[in-house]
C-alpha cells in the first residue's frame, strides 16, 4: 500500500520535525511501535488519578492572560484557547465536553501500555478571556474561570513528516497497515488491540490529524538525522465515550451503554464508524484478529481486576460535572461490562492470507472421490469461501433446519446440527481425508 501525504502548509518550525521523503516515511511506519509493556498490577487508583508523569498535577489552578488566536492557528474543531502564565509559559487550554473524555481516554491508553497525549485536568483563571473564547475570541475586561479544562501535552520528540510539509498524523486506513513485525514494527496483535480499544471507547473522530508519528529523544540519532525506533500514538481522544456515525456524540452515557463492541456475535467486526463529517480515512468497522482480541482481553482483565482503578479513571475526568445524572461508578460499570464482552466473545475467525491458506489445505482423496462421484455429481473446482452461504445461497435469506432425519451418513460425514441452525452463517468446514463413505445407492 502506497502512502501519500496530504496538502498541509509549509513547516514554520523545522526544528520540531524530522523531514523525510514519502518513501522513507513509509519505511519508518513499517518499523514503528505503538505499545510498550506496562505493569498494570502496580498501577493504583492514585496512579490513575495522576496519569502519565507530568509537571502538572490534576486540578492545578492556573492563572494566565488571554492570547487571541484564530481557529487556524489553534487547529482542530474542539473549543480551545491559548493564554500566557506569569512565567511567560504559553498554555493551550481545551474546555467543554471533550475536555472530560480526553482525560479518561488518555489515562486508559497509558495504563494499558499504548501511547496518548498527556491530558491533565486544570482550573484556569484567565484574564481577558470571554466565557467562550472559541466562539467569542475578542478579549474582554475582567477574568473568567474555567473549572473544567484540560491541558494536553504532546509527547516529547520530533514529528516525522514529509520534507517541506508540516504533515499531521497517521491514517488508520492507509498508514497503520504498513506497520510490519518482520521489519521491526509492532505485532499484528498489538495493532488490532489498539483498533479494538478505539471501538471500546467509541473513538468516533479518527482522522489522521488525531494521531502522531514521532521520533522520541532516546531514539533519535543527531549525527545521522535518523530515527532508530519510530513511535505512533493517539493525540486527540476528545470524541469518545458516546456514539459514532453521522454525528459524534461524545460523553453520552446512554448511547455508549447501548453500543455493543462488536457488530454481532459471530464475527469480530468492531462496531465503530468514522464521523462522516471528517472524511473516510478514519477507523470504520475494523476487523479484529483473534490475536488482537486476546491481547486486549488480557490487558483489560488485569485493569478491571481492581474496580477502583476504573472508577478513578472517570472520577479524575469529572464526568459527573458534564453529566450529573451518572456517577463515576456508573461509567465504570459500563466500561467493565464492555471489557467482559471482549473477553467472552467467541474466537475471531481467521482473516486475510491465513484464511485462504487454511481453505486451500483441503486435500482431495482418490478413494473418497471415487465413491462420492457415484452418489452425486460434485463441482470440480474448490469453492474457497469463509461462510457456507456463499455462493450457493448468495443473496438468499438464511436457511433454517428445524428437524433432522436419522441415517444417510456415517462418520466423518456427521449431521452437523440436530435442532436448528442458521445455515447461512455457518463457517466453511475444513476436513481431512474421510475414513469411509457409504456405498452408492443405485436406483
Amino acid at each position: 500500500m502506497h502512502w501519500a501525504g496530504s496538502s498541509i502548509e509549509p513547516i514554520a518550525h523545522p526544528e520540531w520535525y524530522l523531514q523525510v521523503s514519502p518513501q522513507i516515511r513509509a519505511d519508518y511506519l513499517s518499523r514503528a511501535i505503538l505499545w510498550e509493556p506496562q505493569n498494570i498490577a502496580q498501577i493504583t487508583p492514585e496512579s490513575i488519578r495522576l496519569g502519565e508523569p507530568s509537571p502538572l498535577k490534576p486540578d492545578t489552578e492556573i492563572s494566565c492572560t488571554y492570547l487571541q488566536k484564530t481557529h487556524k492557528e489553534l487547529g482542530g474543531n474542539s473549543p480551545k484557547f491559548e493564554c500566557q502564565g506569569p512565567d511567560n509559559k504559553i498554555y493551550r487550554i481545551k474546555y467543554g465536553v471533550k475536555a472530560h473524555t480526553t482525560v479518561a481516554a488518555s489515562r486508559l491508553l497509558w495504563a494499558l501500555g499504548f501511547g496518548a497525549a498527556i491530558s491533565t485536568p486544570v482550573h484556569v483563571i484567565c484574564a481577558g478571556c470571554s466565557p467562550d473564547p472559541w466562539n467569542k475570541p475578542k478579549p474582554v475586561d475582567g477574568k473568567t474561570t474555567f473549572n473544567t479544562a484540560v491541558i494536553q501535552e504532546m509527547k516529547e520528540g520530533k514529528e516525522i513528516t514529509i520534507a517541506g510539509l508540516a504533515e499531521v498524523g497517521w491514517s488508520w486506513k492507509k498508514d497503520l497497515p504498513l506497520v510490519s513485525e518482520e521489519d521491526g514494527g509492532v505485532t499484528r496483535a498489538q495493532v488490532d488491540a489498539l483498533r479494538l480499544i478505539a471501538v471500546l471507547i467509541q473513538h468516533g473522530d479518527s482522522k489522521p490529524a488525531q494521531q502522531k508519528l514521532i521520533c522520541r529523544p532516546q531514539d533519535y540519532d543527531a549525527n545521522t538525522n535518523l530515527c532508530l525506533q519510530p513511535y505512533m500514538y493517539v493525540y486527540d481522544l476528545g470524541k469518545t465515550f458516546g456514539s459514532d456515525g453521522m454525528k459524534v456524540h461524545p460523553l453520552d452515557f446512554e448511547r455508549w451503554k447501548r453500543k455493543s463492541v462488536f457488530t454481532d456475535k459471530l464475527t469480530c467486526i468492531g462496531n465503530l464508524r468514522q464521523n462522516i463529517g471528517n472524511g473516510s480515512d478514519g477507523l470504520t468497522f475494523p476487523r479484529i484478529s483473534e490475536e488482537g482480541r486476546l491481547f486486549l482481553a488480557n490487558l483489560l482483565s488485569q485493569f478491571i481486576s481492581d474496580r477502583s482503578r476504573v472508577v478513578a479513571m472517570f472520577a479524575v475526568a469529572h464526568m459527573d460535572v458534564a453529566d450529573p445524572k451518572h456517577s463515576a461508578d456508573d461509567w465504570a460499570d459500563v466500561f467493565i461490562s464492555k471489557a467482559m464482552e471482549i473477553s467472552a466473545h467467541p474466537p475471531c475467525p481467521p482473516k486475510g492470507p491465513r484464511l485462504l491458506t487454511q481453505l486451500f489445505h483441503v486435500k482431495r482423496s482418490p478413494m473418497a472421490a471415487a465413491n462420492i462421484v457415484n452418489v452425486a455429481n460434485q463441482p470440480s473446482a474448490l469453492s474457497a469461501t469463509p461462510l457456507a452461504r456463499f455462493p450457493i445461497t448468495f443473496r438468499l435469506l438464511e436457511t433454517s433446519i428445524r428437524r433432522t432425519r436419522s441415517g444417510g451418513a456415517t462418520n466423518p460425514f456427521t449431521t452437523p446440527v440436530q435442532n436448528r441452525a442458521d445455515m447461512g452463517l455457518i463457517p466453511t468446514k475444513l476436513m481431512s481425508t474421510p475414513t469411509n463413505v457409504d456405498a452408492a445407492i443405485n436406483a
